[in-house]
């Protein structure tokens, strides 16, 4: 049984003396009404005086969410927390977290991952809905949204952009292996899986088209192999990704450009085409790149974006609307 508390932050800067915190960049960073954690000094330009940046530690205080269902496991993680509104318009918490249970004799899992769902009104008093969607044992009397591929790091964000279809107003990440084995179990090459949801409980993998380049048959052969085919509305087998070759497709889909993003850590074939019809690229180094992929157009375009991680891409979308 896993205990999940609530933590109460302490501010996270200390100013003594009341001496300003001077910013020295040349173009300071408007936050607007934004709230900005200085847990480092990355916005900051200059702290004079005996101004000091102080960061403080949480404090347990009460229990806010006991895991101990069947479903649940004993290895519960991943906890993605975010605020809404509900039906009604009242402010909701939404919480989800995956479901697990380890054998430490056996050293493997007892049950397949599961992704679960609890909700709060003041983010520490948490309900888990009995929501009658997934059987878990015999039954639906359970909190579980999701059990298919990406159970393990489920993360799930709200598309408040006024432009997102109302099928997919909830969106989510997840990372998988390409044998569809939990990403701790196997080596090897990674698929990041989207969902969307128009509720936020009922979840669907998103539709549209898998893109790849390559030799038809040896495509062909590693999506068979991947499981991959019947999560996407059609496969798209390419001899070189072009902006021509882009163009097509996404007008064969009748997919507008403007709300089209590539995530890839090639330039040559995954960021610059796209930016040339007008689509959204974001680029992830990768630690190996092949060599041809070095050679590639300058891109200087708002609908460029550079990420260290994936990990910062839900953030990415909801700045783009």
């Amino acid at each position: 049984m896993l205990k999940m508390f609530s933590w109460r932050i302490l501010p996270v800067i200390c100013v003594v003396g009341c001496v300003p915190v001077v910013s020295l960049a040349a173009e300071p960073v408007d936050i607007g009404s934004h709230r900005e954690l200085f847990v480092d000094d990355h916005v900051i330009g200059k702290i004079e005086g005996d101004a000091r940046l102080d960061l403080q530690q949480p404090v347990p205080r009460d229990v806010a969410v006991v895991t101990g269902k069947p479903w649940e496991g004993n290895t519960c993680a991943y906890y993605t927390v975010f605020a809404d509104t509900d039906a009604s318009g009242k402010a909701i918490f939404r919480m989800y977290y995956r479901g697990s249970n380890y054998n430490r004799k056996r050293r493997d899992q007892t049950h397949r991952q599961v992704v679960c769902y609890a909700e709060s009104r003041d983010a520490i008093h948490w309900t888990k809905p009995k929501l009658g969607l997934i059987e878990f044992g015999g039954s639906k009397e359970n909190n579980i949204v999701w059990d298919g591929a990406g159970s393990h790091c489920f993360t799930p964000f709200k598309d408040t952009s006024p432009n997102c279809r109302p099928d997919a107003r909830y969106k989510a990440l997840s990372q998988v292996h390409r044998t569809g084995r939990p990403h701790y179990a196997a080596q090897g090459e990674m698929t990041v899986f989207a969902y969307k949801s128009p509720d936020g409980i009922r979840w669907t993998i998103s539709d549209g088209p898998l893109i790849t380049k390559g030799d038809l048959i040896d495509q062909e052969t590693k999506i068979a192999r991947s499981g991959l085919a019947d999560k996407f509305s059609n496969v798209e087998i390419v001899s070189h990704k072009t902006a021509v070759t882009y163009a097509k497709i996404l007008t064969q889909h009748k997919v507008d450009p403007l709300r089209f993003m590539m995530i890839g850590n090639s330039m040559r074939s995954d960021i610059v085409p796209v930016v040339q019809i007008g689509g959204h690229a974001v680029h992830i180094p990768y630690t190996t790149t092949w060599e041809h992929e070095q050679d590639h157009p300058h891109v200087d375009s708002d609908h460029y974006s550079d990420l260290d991680h994936i990990g910062l891409l839900p953030k990415l979308i909801r700045e783009k609307g």
